[in-house]
Protein backbone atom coordinates (compact mmCIF):
# COMPACT_ATOMS: atom_id res chain seq x y z
CA UNK A 1 0.00 0.00 0.00
CA UNK A 2 1.69 3.25 -1.45
CA UNK A 3 1.66 6.06 1.54
CA UNK A 4 -0.60 9.26 -0.04
CA UNK A 5 1.85 12.22 -1.12
CA UNK A 6 0.71 14.55 1.42
CA UNK A 7 1.71 11.98 4.41
CA UNK A 8 4.87 11.45 3.11
CA UNK A 9 5.69 15.40 3.02
CA UNK A 10 4.73 15.22 6.20
CA UNK A 11 6.89 12.81 7.69
CA UNK A 12 9.97 14.30 5.51
CA UNK A 13 8.82 18.07 6.98
CA UNK A 14 9.10 16.72 10.67
CA UNK A 15 12.32 14.37 10.48
CA UNK A 16 14.14 17.83 9.15
CA UNK A 17 12.30 19.84 11.59
CA UNK A 18 13.76 17.11 14.49
CA UNK A 19 17.01 17.40 12.96
CA UNK A 20 16.96 20.86 13.41
CA UNK A 21 15.45 20.65 16.63
CA UNK A 22 18.61 18.66 17.78
CA UNK A 23 21.17 20.62 16.00
CA UNK A 24 19.83 23.81 17.40
CA UNK A 25 19.63 22.47 21.09
CA UNK A 26 22.90 21.04 20.71
CA UNK A 27 24.78 24.05 18.95
CA UNK A 28 23.11 26.21 22.62
CA UNK A 29 24.52 23.49 24.88
CA UNK A 30 27.81 23.76 23.35
CA UNK A 31 27.42 28.10 23.37
CA UNK A 32 26.40 27.62 26.63
CA UNK A 33 28.91 24.99 28.20
CA UNK A 34 32.01 27.55 26.81
CA UNK A 35 30.42 30.52 28.23
CA UNK A 36 30.00 29.05 32.18
CA UNK A 37 33.34 27.57 32.09
CA UNK A 38 34.92 31.02 31.16
CA UNK A 39 32.52 32.74 33.80
CA UNK A 40 33.46 30.32 36.38
CA UNK A 41 37.17 30.68 35.45
CA UNK A 42 36.78 34.42 36.36
CA UNK A 43 34.89 34.59 39.30
CA UNK A 44 37.44 35.57 41.32
CA UNK A 45 37.76 38.46 39.01
CA UNK A 46 33.97 39.45 39.48
CA UNK A 47 33.17 39.33 36.59
CA UNK A 48 29.22 39.24 35.40
CA UNK A 49 28.30 36.42 32.99
CA UNK A 50 27.02 38.99 30.38
CA UNK A 51 30.12 40.58 30.56
CA UNK A 52 32.31 37.85 29.69
CA UNK A 53 30.15 36.33 26.81
CA UNK A 54 30.28 40.54 25.57
CA UNK A 55 33.91 40.44 25.93
CA UNK A 56 34.36 36.97 24.28
CA UNK A 57 33.98 37.96 21.14
CA UNK A 58 30.84 38.50 18.53
CA UNK A 59 27.88 36.71 19.48
CA UNK A 60 27.12 33.21 17.41
CA UNK A 61 23.72 32.65 16.32
CA UNK A 62 22.75 29.19 17.09
CA UNK A 63 23.66 26.40 14.53
CA UNK A 64 25.39 29.09 12.05
CA UNK A 65 28.08 30.57 14.80
CA UNK A 66 29.66 33.46 13.25
CA UNK A 67 29.53 32.06 9.95
CA UNK A 68 27.23 34.47 8.66
CA UNK A 69 29.35 37.48 9.55
CA UNK A 70 32.20 36.04 8.13
CA UNK A 71 30.22 35.31 4.67
CA UNK A 72 28.65 39.37 5.06
CA UNK A 73 31.66 41.46 6.03
CA UNK A 74 34.88 38.74 4.45
CA UNK A 75 36.91 36.44 7.14
CA UNK A 76 39.62 38.98 7.39
CA UNK A 77 37.70 42.22 7.55
CA UNK A 78 35.72 40.13 10.46
CA UNK A 79 39.15 39.54 12.29
CA UNK A 80 40.79 42.59 11.77
CA UNK A 81 37.28 44.25 13.32
CA UNK A 82 37.05 41.61 16.27
CA UNK A 83 40.43 40.84 17.16
CA UNK A 84 42.35 43.90 17.16
CA UNK A 85 41.02 44.97 20.85
CA UNK A 86 41.22 41.35 22.94
CA UNK A 87 44.33 39.22 23.58
CA UNK A 88 42.51 35.94 22.50
CA UNK A 89 38.68 36.38 20.34
CA UNK A 90 36.22 33.30 21.00
CA UNK A 91 34.86 33.07 17.24
CA UNK A 92 32.59 30.24 16.29
CA UNK A 93 32.32 27.97 13.09
CA UNK A 94 28.99 26.82 12.82
CA UNK A 95 28.93 24.98 16.72
CA UNK A 96 32.87 24.73 16.46
CA UNK A 97 34.45 27.05 18.52
CA UNK A 98 37.78 28.88 17.62
CA UNK A 99 40.13 31.13 19.68
CA UNK A 100 41.85 33.34 17.82
CA UNK A 101 45.08 34.69 19.51
CA UNK A 102 46.07 38.19 18.32
CA UNK A 103 48.91 39.26 21.04
CA UNK A 104 52.79 38.84 20.36
CA UNK A 105 53.51 37.03 23.66
CA UNK A 106 50.54 34.59 23.59
CA UNK A 107 51.32 34.13 19.87
CA UNK A 108 55.08 33.14 21.11
CA UNK A 109 53.23 30.41 23.93
CA UNK A 110 51.15 29.08 21.53
CA UNK A 111 54.07 28.27 18.86
CA UNK A 112 56.77 27.10 21.03
CA UNK A 113 54.92 25.29 24.04
CA UNK A 114 54.53 21.55 23.80
CA UNK A 115 51.04 22.28 25.17
CA UNK A 116 49.80 23.22 21.83
CA UNK A 117 50.11 20.59 18.99
CA UNK A 118 49.25 20.43 15.38
CA UNK A 119 45.64 18.76 15.34
CA UNK A 120 46.36 15.50 15.16
CA UNK A 121 44.48 14.41 11.66
CA UNK A 122 44.84 10.62 9.81
CA UNK A 123 48.02 11.73 8.60
CA UNK A 124 50.24 12.08 11.59
CA UNK A 125 48.66 9.36 13.67
CA UNK A 126 51.57 6.80 13.31
CA UNK A 127 54.28 5.92 15.82
CA UNK A 128 56.68 6.50 13.35
CA UNK A 129 55.82 9.67 12.08
CA UNK A 130 55.44 10.76 15.62
CA UNK A 131 58.66 9.91 16.50
CA UNK A 132 60.15 11.64 13.13
CA UNK A 133 57.52 14.73 14.21
CA UNK A 134 59.38 14.77 17.71
CA UNK A 135 62.90 14.68 16.54
CA UNK A 136 62.24 17.21 13.94
CA UNK A 137 60.90 19.03 16.97
CA UNK A 138 64.51 18.44 19.32
CA UNK A 139 66.35 19.99 16.05
CA UNK A 140 64.09 23.07 15.75
CA UNK A 141 64.60 23.56 20.29
CA UNK A 142 68.37 22.95 19.45
CA UNK A 143 68.82 25.51 16.88
CA UNK A 144 67.13 28.42 18.75
CA UNK A 145 69.05 27.37 21.77
CA UNK A 146 71.95 27.99 19.81
CA UNK A 147 71.00 31.29 18.12
CA UNK A 148 70.31 32.50 21.95
CA UNK A 149 73.95 30.68 22.73
CA UNK A 150 72.29 28.67 25.55
CA UNK A 151 72.61 25.33 23.74
CA UNK A 152 74.50 22.68 26.23
CA UNK A 153 77.12 21.05 24.16
CA UNK A 154 75.23 17.27 24.58
CA UNK A 155 72.49 18.84 22.24
CA UNK A 156 74.82 20.73 20.01
CA UNK A 157 75.39 17.34 17.73
CA UNK A 158 71.75 16.95 17.38
CA UNK A 159 70.57 17.12 13.88
CA UNK A 160 67.23 16.43 11.84
CA UNK A 161 68.09 14.64 8.95
CA UNK A 162 65.10 15.07 7.21
CA UNK A 163 65.87 18.66 7.16
CA UNK A 164 69.66 18.34 6.31
CA UNK A 165 68.52 16.25 4.07
CA UNK A 166 66.28 18.92 2.21
CA UNK A 167 68.79 21.69 2.08
CA UNK A 168 71.05 19.38 0.21
CA UNK A 169 68.62 18.86 -2.08
CA UNK A 170 67.75 22.73 -2.43
CA UNK A 171 71.65 22.85 -3.09
CA UNK A 172 71.78 20.66 -5.74
CA UNK A 173 68.84 22.49 -6.95
CA UNK A 174 69.72 25.99 -7.04
CA UNK A 175 71.12 25.84 -10.75
CA UNK A 176 67.88 24.37 -11.59
CA UNK A 177 65.71 26.35 -10.52
CA UNK A 178 67.26 29.12 -11.40
CA UNK A 179 67.18 28.54 -15.32
CA UNK A 180 63.48 27.48 -15.00
CA UNK A 181 62.66 30.67 -13.26
CA UNK A 182 64.57 33.17 -16.01
CA UNK A 183 63.11 30.86 -18.74
CA UNK A 184 59.66 31.31 -17.81
CA UNK A 185 60.06 35.23 -16.75
CA UNK A 186 61.46 35.76 -20.51
CA UNK A 187 58.02 33.70 -21.64
CA UNK A 188 55.98 35.95 -18.98
CA UNK A 189 57.31 39.55 -20.79
CA UNK A 190 57.63 37.95 -24.01
CA UNK A 191 54.03 38.27 -24.64
CA UNK A 192 53.42 34.32 -24.85
CA UNK A 193 50.53 34.49 -22.58
CA UNK A 194 48.73 38.10 -23.39
CA UNK A 195 45.29 38.51 -22.57
CA UNK A 196 45.61 35.64 -19.83
CA UNK A 197 45.76 35.53 -15.74
CA UNK A 198 49.31 35.51 -14.98
CA UNK A 199 48.59 33.71 -11.56
CA UNK A 200 47.10 30.55 -13.46
CA UNK A 201 50.49 30.57 -15.44
CA UNK A 202 52.93 31.15 -12.55
CA UNK A 203 50.81 28.79 -10.17
CA UNK A 204 51.22 26.22 -13.44
CA UNK A 205 55.30 26.85 -13.94
CA UNK A 206 55.82 26.36 -9.91
CA UNK A 207 53.64 23.11 -10.24
CA UNK A 208 55.84 22.10 -12.46
CA UNK A 209 59.24 22.88 -10.63
CA UNK A 210 58.34 21.83 -7.41
CA UNK A 211 56.99 18.36 -8.70
CA UNK A 212 60.59 18.29 -10.40
CA UNK A 213 62.33 19.58 -7.71
CA UNK A 214 61.14 17.53 -4.85
CA UNK A 215 59.86 14.22 -6.32
CA UNK A 216 62.03 14.31 -9.41
CA UNK A 217 58.76 14.02 -11.41
CA UNK A 218 58.47 15.78 -15.11
CA UNK A 219 54.57 16.51 -16.15
CA UNK A 220 53.82 18.40 -18.90
CA UNK A 221 52.49 21.91 -19.39
CA UNK A 222 48.69 20.09 -19.87
CA UNK A 223 49.00 18.49 -16.76
CA UNK A 224 50.21 20.99 -14.30
CA UNK A 225 47.41 23.12 -15.91
CA UNK A 226 45.45 20.51 -14.87
CA UNK A 227 47.03 19.70 -11.80
CA UNK A 228 47.08 23.69 -11.21
CA UNK A 229 43.49 24.42 -11.14
CA UNK A 230 42.74 21.61 -9.03
CA UNK A 231 44.82 22.39 -6.31
CA UNK A 232 43.40 26.07 -6.80
CA UNK A 233 39.73 25.26 -6.79
CA UNK A 234 39.56 22.10 -4.46
CA UNK A 235 41.27 25.06 -1.88
CA UNK A 236 39.19 27.65 -2.42
CA UNK A 237 35.88 25.25 -1.75
CA UNK A 238 37.66 24.31 1.19
CA UNK A 239 38.32 27.71 2.70
CA UNK A 240 34.27 28.51 2.00
CA UNK A 241 33.36 25.41 3.94
CA UNK A 242 35.51 26.33 6.76
CA UNK A 243 33.75 29.39 7.18
CA UNK A 244 30.40 27.99 6.25
CA UNK A 245 30.54 24.20 7.31
CA UNK A 246 26.85 23.65 6.16
CA UNK A 247 27.70 24.74 2.56
CA UNK A 248 27.52 20.95 1.46
CA UNK A 249 23.70 20.95 2.56
CA UNK A 250 22.76 23.32 0.07
CA UNK A 251 25.70 23.63 -2.87
CA UNK A 252 24.85 20.84 -5.06
CA UNK A 253 26.69 21.47 -7.90
CA UNK A 254 30.29 22.82 -5.75
CA UNK A 255 29.90 19.31 -3.81
CA UNK A 256 30.37 17.34 -7.26
CA UNK A 257 33.13 20.31 -8.24
CA UNK A 258 34.74 19.31 -4.84
CA UNK A 259 34.60 15.41 -5.44
CA UNK A 260 36.00 15.78 -8.69
CA UNK A 261 38.71 18.06 -8.18
CA UNK A 262 39.74 16.05 -4.36
CA UNK A 263 39.61 12.97 -6.99
CA UNK A 264 42.12 14.42 -9.39
CA UNK A 265 44.28 15.39 -6.63
CA UNK A 266 44.38 12.13 -5.29
CA UNK A 267 44.70 10.18 -8.18
CA UNK A 268 48.10 12.46 -8.49
CA UNK A 269 48.61 11.88 -4.61
CA UNK A 270 49.00 8.06 -6.21
CA UNK A 271 51.19 8.24 -8.95
CA UNK A 272 53.73 10.37 -7.53
CA UNK A 273 53.61 7.60 -4.31
CA UNK A 274 54.35 4.97 -7.36
CA UNK A 275 57.15 7.37 -8.91
CA UNK A 276 58.51 7.34 -5.34
CA UNK A 277 58.60 3.45 -4.79
CA UNK A 278 61.46 3.03 -7.99
CA UNK A 279 63.10 6.31 -7.37
CA UNK A 280 66.00 7.44 -4.65
CA UNK A 281 64.42 10.65 -3.06
CA UNK A 282 66.34 10.62 0.41
CA UNK A 283 64.45 13.34 1.35
CA UNK A 284 61.07 12.59 0.70
CA UNK A 285 61.33 9.18 1.66
CA UNK A 286 62.91 10.38 5.50
CA UNK A 287 60.15 12.57 5.73
CA UNK A 288 57.07 10.54 4.57
CA UNK A 289 58.29 7.86 6.97
CA UNK A 290 57.55 3.71 6.97
CA UNK A 291 53.58 3.88 7.15
CA UNK A 292 50.46 3.08 5.73
CA UNK A 293 49.77 3.93 2.05
CA UNK A 294 46.99 6.21 2.74
CA UNK A 295 48.87 8.54 5.52
CA UNK A 296 51.50 8.41 2.67
CA UNK A 297 49.48 9.62 0.29
CA UNK A 298 48.40 12.52 2.83
CA UNK A 299 51.09 13.69 3.34
CA UNK A 300 52.45 13.80 -0.29
CA UNK A 301 49.15 15.49 -1.28
CA UNK A 302 50.10 17.85 2.00
CA UNK A 303 53.45 18.27 0.67
CA UNK A 304 52.26 19.01 -2.87
CA UNK A 305 49.56 21.81 -1.61
CA UNK A 306 51.89 23.52 0.66
CA UNK A 307 54.59 24.17 -2.05
CA UNK A 308 51.97 24.66 -5.21
CA UNK A 309 50.05 27.37 -3.07
CA UNK A 310 52.28 29.16 -1.04
CA UNK A 311 54.86 30.07 -3.51
CA UNK A 312 52.46 31.08 -6.79
CA UNK A 313 50.15 33.64 -4.44
CA UNK A 314 53.83 35.19 -2.92
CA UNK A 315 55.42 35.47 -6.03
CA UNK A 316 52.64 36.63 -7.75
CA UNK A 317 52.06 39.65 -5.05
CA UNK A 318 56.22 40.46 -5.38
CA UNK A 319 55.47 41.13 -8.96
CA UNK A 320 52.08 43.07 -8.49
CA UNK A 321 53.83 44.94 -5.26
CA UNK A 322 56.79 45.48 -7.61
CA UNK A 323 55.74 46.80 -10.61
CA UNK A 324 52.91 49.42 -8.45
CA UNK A 325 56.05 51.10 -6.58
CA UNK A 326 58.59 52.84 -9.06
CA UNK A 327 61.33 53.93 -6.58
CA UNK A 328 61.32 50.26 -5.15
CA UNK A 329 61.57 48.81 -8.82
CA UNK A 330 64.57 50.80 -9.17
CA UNK A 331 65.99 49.92 -6.33
CA UNK A 332 65.66 46.01 -7.19
CA UNK A 333 67.63 46.82 -10.37
CA UNK A 334 70.47 48.92 -8.51
CA UNK A 335 70.72 45.76 -6.14
CA UNK A 336 70.18 42.77 -8.60
CA UNK A 337 73.01 44.72 -10.60
CA UNK A 338 75.50 45.44 -7.64
CA UNK A 339 75.33 41.73 -6.19
CA UNK A 340 76.13 40.13 -9.99
CA UNK A 341 78.92 43.07 -10.75
CA UNK A 342 80.76 41.48 -6.94
CA UNK A 343 80.50 38.42 -9.04
CA UNK A 344 81.70 39.35 -12.33
CA UNK A 345 85.21 40.63 -13.65
CA UNK A 346 83.70 44.13 -14.33
CA UNK A 347 82.37 45.76 -10.85
CA UNK A 348 79.74 48.52 -11.32
CA UNK A 349 77.98 49.50 -8.35
CA UNK A 350 79.60 47.75 -6.08
CA UNK A 351 79.55 49.76 -2.85
CA UNK A 352 77.07 51.15 -1.15
CA UNK A 353 77.54 55.05 -1.92
CA UNK A 354 77.06 54.26 -5.87
CA UNK A 355 73.78 52.17 -4.61
CA UNK A 356 72.53 55.18 -3.03
CA UNK A 357 73.44 57.66 -5.57
CA UNK A 358 72.04 55.53 -8.46
CA UNK A 359 68.34 54.94 -6.75
CA UNK A 360 68.37 58.70 -6.10
CA UNK A 361 69.03 59.71 -10.11
CA UNK A 362 66.67 59.75 -12.81
CA UNK A 363 68.71 57.30 -15.25
CA UNK A 364 69.84 54.18 -14.70
CA UNK A 365 72.28 52.29 -17.45
CA UNK A 366 70.26 49.90 -19.93
CA UNK A 367 69.50 46.46 -18.05
CA UNK A 368 71.32 44.57 -21.41
CA UNK A 369 74.98 45.85 -19.60
CA UNK A 370 74.11 43.37 -16.50
CA UNK A 371 71.95 40.60 -18.34
CA UNK A 372 72.68 37.30 -16.42
CA UNK A 373 72.79 34.47 -19.27
CA UNK A 374 73.20 30.62 -18.41
CA UNK A 375 76.91 30.24 -18.66
CA UNK A 376 77.09 32.69 -16.18
CA UNK A 377 74.75 31.08 -13.11
CA UNK A 378 77.71 29.25 -11.40
CA UNK A 379 76.89 27.62 -8.05
CA UNK A 380 79.09 29.96 -5.98
CA UNK A 381 77.26 33.14 -7.56
CA UNK A 382 73.82 31.74 -6.38
CA UNK A 383 74.75 29.89 -3.06
CA UNK A 384 76.10 33.40 -2.10
CA UNK A 385 73.33 35.31 -3.54
CA UNK A 386 71.12 32.85 -1.61
CA UNK A 387 72.73 33.01 1.85
CA UNK A 388 73.48 36.93 2.25
CA UNK A 389 70.52 39.23 2.94
CA UNK A 390 69.83 41.96 0.40
CA UNK A 391 67.12 44.07 -0.92
CA UNK A 392 66.02 41.88 -2.24
CA UNK A 393 65.27 39.67 0.73
CA UNK A 394 63.26 42.59 2.19
CA UNK A 395 61.04 43.18 -0.50
CA UNK A 396 60.35 39.61 -0.45
CA UNK A 397 59.82 39.48 2.76
CA UNK A 398 57.21 42.62 2.92
CA UNK A 399 55.24 41.39 0.04
CA UNK A 400 55.07 38.26 2.36
CA UNK A 401 54.04 40.48 5.33
CA UNK A 402 51.74 42.26 3.59
CA UNK A 403 50.19 39.17 1.60
CA UNK A 404 51.34 35.66 4.19
CA UNK A 405 50.46 32.78 1.74
CA UNK A 406 48.98 30.81 5.03
CA UNK A 407 45.78 32.15 6.47
CA UNK A 408 45.59 30.02 9.49
CA UNK A 409 47.75 28.64 11.64
CA UNK A 410 46.24 25.76 13.91
CA UNK A 411 47.24 24.53 17.20
CA UNK A 412 44.71 22.32 19.69
CA UNK A 413 45.69 22.26 23.19
CA UNK A 414 46.79 18.72 24.89
CA UNK A 415 45.26 20.36 28.38
CA UNK A 416 43.21 22.89 30.21
CA UNK A 417 45.47 25.70 29.90
CA UNK A 418 45.29 29.67 30.03
CA UNK A 419 45.77 32.01 27.80
CA UNK A 420 46.03 35.85 29.24
CA UNK A 421 42.70 35.07 31.50
CA UNK A 422 40.88 32.95 28.89
CA UNK A 423 40.35 29.51 29.60
CA UNK A 424 41.28 26.92 27.02
CA UNK A 425 40.21 24.04 27.57
CA UNK A 426 41.58 20.81 26.35
CA UNK A 427 41.23 19.65 23.23
CA UNK A 428 39.84 23.25 22.11
CA UNK A 429 41.51 24.53 18.66
CA UNK A 430 43.55 27.79 18.73
CA UNK A 431 44.40 29.62 15.89
CA UNK A 432 47.05 32.63 14.78
CA UNK A 433 46.60 34.19 11.69
CA UNK A 434 49.24 35.60 9.68
CA UNK A 435 47.56 38.03 8.20
CA UNK A 436 45.85 39.64 10.87
CA UNK A 437 49.81 39.20 12.72
CA UNK A 438 50.92 41.49 9.57
CA UNK A 439 48.45 44.39 9.69
CA UNK A 440 48.29 44.96 13.60
CA UNK A 441 48.38 48.61 14.10
CA UNK A 442 50.32 48.04 17.44
CA UNK A 443 53.30 45.98 16.11
CA UNK A 444 53.89 47.97 12.92
CA UNK A 445 54.86 51.28 11.47
CA UNK A 446 51.98 52.13 8.96
CA UNK A 447 51.37 49.01 8.60
CA UNK A 448 49.34 49.05 5.21
CA UNK A 449 52.20 50.65 3.42
CA UNK A 450 54.54 48.25 1.26
CA UNK A 451 58.24 49.08 2.60
CA UNK A 452 61.01 46.88 2.51
CA UNK A 453 63.02 49.86 4.28
CA UNK A 454 61.38 48.88 7.48
CA UNK A 455 63.52 45.08 6.73
CA UNK A 456 67.02 47.11 6.46
CA UNK A 457 66.90 49.49 9.50
CA UNK A 458 70.27 49.97 12.05
CA UNK A 459 68.38 47.21 14.14
CA UNK A 460 70.14 44.04 14.87
CA UNK A 461 66.89 42.52 14.07
CA UNK A 462 65.68 44.10 11.86
CA UNK A 463 65.90 41.46 8.91
CA UNK A 464 63.87 38.74 11.39
CA UNK A 465 61.02 40.97 12.38
CA UNK A 466 61.15 44.25 10.80
CA UNK A 467 60.21 47.29 12.84
CA UNK A 468 58.19 44.98 14.42
CA UNK A 469 58.76 44.35 18.12
CA UNK A 470 59.33 40.60 18.41
CA UNK A 471 59.74 37.76 16.00
CA UNK A 472 56.26 36.46 16.53
CA UNK A 473 55.06 39.43 14.69
CA UNK A 474 56.03 38.09 11.74
CA UNK A 475 55.41 34.56 11.17
CA UNK A 476 54.28 34.04 7.29
CA UNK A 477 55.78 30.22 7.80
CA UNK A 478 54.90 29.98 11.63
CA UNK A 479 57.72 29.72 13.91
CA UNK A 480 59.47 27.44 16.87
CA UNK A 481 58.99 24.12 16.75
CA UNK A 482 56.69 23.57 14.11
CA UNK A 483 58.22 26.43 11.52
CA UNK A 484 57.75 25.36 7.84
CA UNK A 485 60.31 22.84 6.50
CA UNK A 486 59.71 24.28 3.13
CA UNK A 487 60.80 28.02 4.16
CA UNK A 488 64.14 27.95 2.69
CA UNK A 489 63.22 26.18 -0.44
CA UNK A 490 60.20 28.64 -1.08
CA UNK A 491 62.37 31.65 -0.08
CA UNK A 492 65.44 30.83 -3.24
CA UNK A 493 62.26 30.05 -5.25
CA UNK A 494 61.42 33.92 -4.64
CA UNK A 495 64.68 35.16 -4.60
CA UNK A 496 64.89 33.85 -8.40
CA UNK A 497 62.09 35.35 -9.75
CA UNK A 498 62.48 38.85 -7.91
CA UNK A 499 66.33 38.84 -8.72
CA UNK A 500 65.53 38.31 -12.82
CA UNK A 501 62.64 40.97 -12.40
CA UNK A 502 65.18 43.54 -11.23
CA UNK A 503 67.98 42.47 -13.94
CA UNK A 504 64.53 42.81 -16.56
CA UNK A 505 63.49 46.14 -15.13
CA UNK A 506 63.32 47.95 -18.21
CA UNK A 507 61.54 44.94 -20.31
CA UNK A 508 58.29 45.15 -18.71
CA UNK A 509 55.82 46.50 -16.73
CA UNK A 510 52.12 44.85 -14.34
CA UNK A 511 49.03 45.78 -15.62
CA UNK A 512 46.60 45.11 -12.73
CA UNK A 513 42.75 45.04 -13.61
CA UNK A 514 41.41 46.73 -10.45
CA UNK A 515 37.28 47.34 -9.67
CA UNK A 516 36.47 50.62 -9.15
CA UNK A 517 38.63 52.99 -7.66
CA UNK A 518 41.25 50.32 -5.95
CA UNK A 519 44.28 50.81 -6.20
CA UNK A 520 47.37 48.29 -5.25
CA UNK A 521 49.23 51.41 -3.86
CA UNK A 522 46.26 52.76 -1.68
CA UNK A 523 47.83 52.53 1.36
CA UNK A 524 44.60 52.23 3.10
CA UNK A 525 43.91 48.63 4.39
CA UNK A 526 42.49 45.84 1.69
CA UNK A 527 41.03 42.92 2.76
CA UNK A 528 41.96 39.86 0.59
CA UNK A 529 40.28 36.25 0.19
CA UNK A 530 40.43 34.05 2.49
CA UNK A 531 42.69 32.35 0.05
CA UNK A 532 44.86 35.69 -0.86
CA UNK A 533 44.26 35.03 -4.21
CA UNK A 534 45.60 38.14 -5.93
CA UNK A 535 43.53 40.09 -8.31
CA UNK A 536 43.85 39.22 -12.17
CA UNK A 537 46.88 41.01 -13.67
CA UNK A 538 49.10 40.40 -16.32
CA UNK A 539 52.68 41.15 -17.64
CA UNK A 540 53.61 43.57 -20.68
CA UNK A 541 56.93 43.68 -22.60
CA UNK A 542 58.18 48.01 -23.16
Amino acid sequence: MHMPLHRGLLFAGTALGTYAIIQLLGSLTTHGRWYWRQWCSRRNQSAGLREVISGAGPLPLPFLGNSLYFTRVGFFRALYESCLKRQVTLLWFASSPLLVVSDANLVKQVLTSRIYEKPRYFGYRSRTVKAALELHQKAELMRERIELGSTPESEANVEDPSRAALLNLIDDSINLIAEDTERFFEMLVAGEFAGKDTYRHIQQFYVKLNCKVLFGLCLSDKEAARIAMAIEKAGDEFSKRMILPQRGLFAWTANVSYIWNTSVLLLFGQRILRHLRSSSHPWIHGWVGKVGRLRQLAKVLGLLMAATQTVPIAASWALISIGSHDKIRRKLVVEARRLLAEHSPEKHLADKADFDAVVTSETIAPASEFSLRHEKLKSNFLSDLFRKDSFIDATIRETLRLYPPFPIIQRQAQCDNFLGDVLVPAGAIVAVVPWLMHHHPAYWNHAEVFDPDRWTSDGSDAYRHGDAPSDYCYIPFGRGRRMCAGNPLAMIELKCLVLFAALREHDWCCVVETRGNRSIENSKIQFPSLTMRPPRFSLRNL
